[in-house]
């Protein structure tokens, strides 16, 4: 779900776009087919089961292959699976008990990047790990539905289910190298947690980490062991430029030949294809992303829903999309896209209305102070605290936007950004901001919405910090909606219990949801098959075909 660091060359930073370069031609790539791309931010974890930043599942989606993955066409394929279980080719079974079953054929050849094969034991292995609960894993969303995992032979795993799940064919199920990684499991979840896996894992997808420089790159060179034709690249090195100014100047001077989804902004993409559209490949991809904005709920400021109705109604969401995004990217009314089939385009709407947001302000108890700021019956001001990754140019300008809103009716904001790392490794893992909180989550056409908005996975020292409900939301009848949602096969039902849950999401407002985002990334022109998804598969889904057309 998204994001540090320092700058990589001092040369670059307070640099305009284009200094030092060639406006008439891009750079020449490389000759040793060796591709630098460049990101805005370090990743927290390459571990899978600890990673939450966009960047990590970048890196990782070039080091790691699971049984199956959606392609840049939202199609689920085959990866490490020879087929896709389905009812109809028997590999999916509803059991009498209300159960069910599925099986999954696992090709053989493929390896990890030590040469040792990857085997069904690899992903009961992983499942042991997930529902080890004094592990900090970031969801157990669907590892807690299986009653049990079998290997009845290297390349057979079957995954019994407690009862039906409308995803257990989806790309719910991936591997961990058992030979690697359980000695450390025996030392004990500190070590597991803190082990070298987070850094230098050992992966089965065509590429390994060889290099990681904290807050400068990231190298990853051609895993020996990956069957089939090798990457064209040799080697791939991730350089990390956390100032998105520097970024354009990286790849105009030929240091770069891409920029990641996780690199420059929308703004900047759309200035890159008005001047330099004839030497670079710019791409605009439609995104199941949400940006959005966390409300603590446990704060006694943002407890009264007419308060965070409030505060929406007060956000001039419109203005951000036209202000920034010359009106390229679509207002958020809640929080599923408009690609997902449970999206409710007939939800609650927020339109900007200062006058209706200072109504609710003091319907709320909320009155307005002498000084200009609100103020209610027990002496607290409304005094609140927005939070983002510091750098990111695009959301400190929402920042500002947001700022003087709200200052229009009565409420004082104080920004305080942070190190990507630190703020989604720390500040949003362990919901330590005070009251608001800004970032984007990554979907795909599958996502449900018990990870996010169920009460047992709001994330807390007492269940070790699992879950990603972090504005701390509860209320009944939508826990009850979002975990009846995953058990219901049939489509027409479950598009339905989706649609009510939007009607109580967008009354109770969570979050404050800002806008659908739109992917951008570029490439030298003679870069092949950059294909980006705009959803949780990352850009690395087919790095094994990358390369320089000649």
């Amino acid at each position: 779900m998204h994001r540090l660091i320092l700058p990589l060359c001092l040369l670059f930073l307070g640099l305009t776009s284009g200094c030092g370069s060639d406006d008439s031609a891009p750079p020449t790539p490389p000759k040793n087919q060796e591709a630098v791309i460049g990101i805005a931010q370090e990743p927290d974890s390459l571990d899978p089961l600890f990673g939450e930043m966009m960047v990590g599942a970048e890196i990782r989606g070039a080091i790691f292959r699971t049984l199956a993955m959606r392609d840049h066409t939202l199609k689920l394929r085959p990866v490490l699976a020879e087929e896709i279980p389905t009812l109809e080719n028997g590999g999916v079974e509803r059991l009498p008990d209300g159960r069910m079953r599925t099986t999954w054929r696992i090709r053989k050849g493929y390896m990890w990047d030590d040469g040792s094969p990857v085997t069904a034991e690899d992903f009961i292995f992983a499942h042991r790990v997930i529902m080890s609960k004094d592990i900090p894993v970031v969801t157990r969303d669907v590892d807690r539905r299986i009653a049990k995992m079998e290997a009845p032979d290297p390349y057979t795993l079957v995954v019994t289910w407690k009862q039906h799940f409308a995803r257990a064919n989806d790309n719910v199920h991936f591997p961990l190298p058992k030979h690697v990684l359980e000695p450390v499991l025996k030392q004990g979840p500190k070590a597991y947690r803190e082990s070298f896996f987070n850094t230098r894992p050992v992966g089965n997808g065509p590429y390994r980490v060889t290099a990681w420089e904290p807050g400068s790159y990231l190298t990853l060179e051609r895993n020996p062991h990956y069957p089939g034709k090798p990457g064209k690249f040799h080697r791939l090195i991730y350089k990390i430029i956390p100032n998105t100014g520097a970024m354009e100047v990286n790849l105009a001077s030929g240091e770069l030949q891409a920029i990641s989804p996780v690199g420059f902004s929308f703004d900047q993409a759309i200035d890159l294809k008005k001047r330099r559209g004839d030497q670079f490949k710019t791409f605009f991809t439609p995104g199941m992303i949400w940006e959005h904005i966390d409300f603590n709920h446990d704060s006694p400021l943002l407890k009264d829903k007419r308060v965070r109705q409030a505060l929406t109604y007060a956000t001039n969401r419109d203005g951000i999309v036209k202000a920034l995004f010359a009106d390229k990217q679509q207002v958020a009314h809640s929080w599923l896209p408009p690609q997902h089939e449970g999206y409710n385009p007939n939800v609650r709407k927020y339109p900007y209305d200062p006058g209706r947001a200072r109504e609710l302000l003091d319907e709320a108890g909320w009155k307005l102070s002498p000084g200009g700021i609100r103020r209610n019956a027990d002496g607290l001001e409304m005094r609140l605290v927005l939070m983002t990754t510091s750098g990111d140019k695009v959301r400190e300008k929402i920042q500002q936007i947001i700022r003087s809103n709200w200052k229009d009716v009565g409420v004082e904001v104080t920004l305080r950004n942070q190190p990507a790392k630190v703020y989604f490794g720390e500040t949003v893992r362990y919901r330590k901001f005070p009251h608001l909180a800004m970032y984007a989550w990554l979907f795909n056409p599958s996502t449900d919405g018990e990870p996010y908005w169920t009460k047992d996975n709001i994330p807390s020292k007492e269940n070790n910090w699992q879950g990603q409900n972090n504005p701390g939301f509860s209320n009944e009848e939508m826990d009850r909606i979002d975990r009846l949602i995953p058990t219901v096969i049939d489509k027409k039902e479950r598009i339905r219990l989706f649609h009510r849950q939007q009607e109580i999401w967008t009354e109770e407002l969570p979050c404050l949801p800002l806008y659908f985002r739109v992917d951008v990334s570029a490439t030298h022109p003679k870069f092949l098959n950059w294909k980006p998804t705009g959803t949780d598969t990352p850009v690395t889904w087919n790095a094994e075909t990358w390369g320089f057309s000649k």
